[in-house]
This record gives structure tokens, C-alpha cells and sequence, in this order.
């Protein structure tokens, strides 16, 4: 015999039935100097350096960066953005310190991972000693700078820093594309009623059938 209950169960499993449609894996997309400049910069050590990246399109940030020229070094790299007069401003994202062991382009992901609108960003680097990247001297590209002993906390506000115009450096970003959620499609209206009619179904039927073979008719009250 079948009970209410069997019937509820059979609805409570079509209730959590579901499919999870997964969308396109998130596409990388990298903003800067990202082919070989063909020069070799000298970097002092103990100076926050860089230069104004363009960014096109929105999307999450991941990693900096950097064709090498020299390694036996460590390095930081942090992102400003570029609220104060088109110059370094507000802190926005730091690698961690890290080594520079080999040579050509490396990527070093930040310890954050905000999303960065289009717009223009500062690309700023430190180096424990002497450092060598990809650069060009041709061009009117503007350098920004300031004395940073490495090591040292970044600055969350850049502050007034010293320029020049006229390099270019192999600094670049990697942003990552922001997926939109997965679409979850599920099965319950239609096929939670079209389990419940057949359970109905099956247990009037069933009911119907009993009565009748005790000689009651279709009519429970006519069954003592």
C-alpha cells in the first residue's frame, strides 16, 4: 500500500533536483609594455619607480609584469592609481617582496585581487640592488619616482614624486575577465506536479480497488 508520506518523499527528491550550466572560464587579458622594449634599464636600488599603464576594459587583477634582464635580486611591486593630477596616488594592490632568479618576462601575483575599471594606473617597482629590465629611451613616456628604502612599507598615498619623461619600461598587467555566475536551471514546478498527480493517481486507484473487493462500492462510508 502506498502511503502519503512515500508520495512526499518522491516530491522532496524532485524539489532538490537541479542542473548547474557552467559558464566560460574567466579570459586573461594583459595591459602595458608586454613586447620586448629591446633595451637594458639600470635600476638604482632603494627607488618606488614606474610608469602610467592604460587600462582598457574592466576586470580582476591578478599578476605584474616584468621582462628581466638581470636576476640575484629582490623586488615589490604596487599599483596607484592616478587621482592626483594624473600622478601616483592612492595605493591599490602590492605583490609580496620576492626574488628575481631568472631572466624574460616573469609574473608575480598580488596579494589582492581588486576589480580595476578602465583608466589609467601606476606601475611602481622597488629592488634590493642593481636591476636591469627591458626599456626603451625613445619616446616622451612619463616616469614617476621616489627614495624608498626596499623593505620598507609601501605607501598607501604616493605623495609628491619627482619625474622625468623619456623611458619606457617592460612593465606590464594581467587582469582576469569578471565570469558571470553559473546558471542554475532547475526541474521543480512542472515535474514535482506531474509526480504528484501519478502518486495521487496511484493511491486512489489503489484505494478505490480495496474498497470494492470488500464489497463497499466506490463509497468508504458504506463499509463497516
Amino acid at each position: 500500500m502506498i502511503r502519503p508520506h512515500h508520495v512526499f518523499r518522491t516530491l522532496i527528491v524532485w524539489l532538490g533536483l537541479g542542473v548547474v550550466v557552467p559558464t566560460a572560464s574567466a579570459q586573461v587579458t594583459l595591459f602595458g609594455n608586454t613586447v620586448d622594449l629591446g633595451g637594458n634599464s639600470l635600476h638604482s636600488p632603494d627607488f618606488l619607480l614606474g610608469s602610467a599603464i592604460n587600462v582598457t576594459t574592466s576586470g580582476t587583477l591578478s599578476d605584474a609584469g616584468i621582462i628581466f634582464r638581470s636576476s640575484g635580486y629582490q623586488g615589490q611591486v604596487a599599483l596607484y592609481d592616478a587621482t592626483s593630477g594624473n600622478l601616483p596616488g592612492q595605493l591599490l594592490a602590492t605583490t609580496g617582496t620576492f626574488s628575481v632568479s631568472t631572466t624574460g618576462p616573469v609574473l608575480i601575483p598580488f596579494t589582492t585581487s581588486p576589480v580595476l575599471n578602465a583608466g589609467t594606473y601606476w606601475f611602481m617597482a622597488v629592488f634590493s640592488a642593481n636591476a636591469s629590465i627591458g626599456f626603451s629611451d625613445n619616446g616622451a613616456q612619463l616616469v614617476a619616482y621616489k627614495s624608498l628604502s626596499f623593505g620598507s612599507p609601501l605607501p598607501a598615498t604616493f605623495g609628491t614624486p619627482n619625474t622625468y619623461t623619456g623611458q619606457a619600461f617592460n612593465y606590464y598587467l594581467q587582469l582576469k575577465s569578471i565570469p558571470e555566475p553559473a546558471t542554475i536551471v532547475l526541474e521543480m514546478f512542472g515535474v514535482c506536479v506531474l509526480a504528484g498527480f501519478f502518486g495521487w493517481r496511484r493511491m486512489t486507484g489503489l484505494r478505490l480497488l480495496t474498497l470494492a473487493s470488500a464489497g463497499c462500492g466506490s463509497s468508504p462510508s458504506k463499509c463497516r
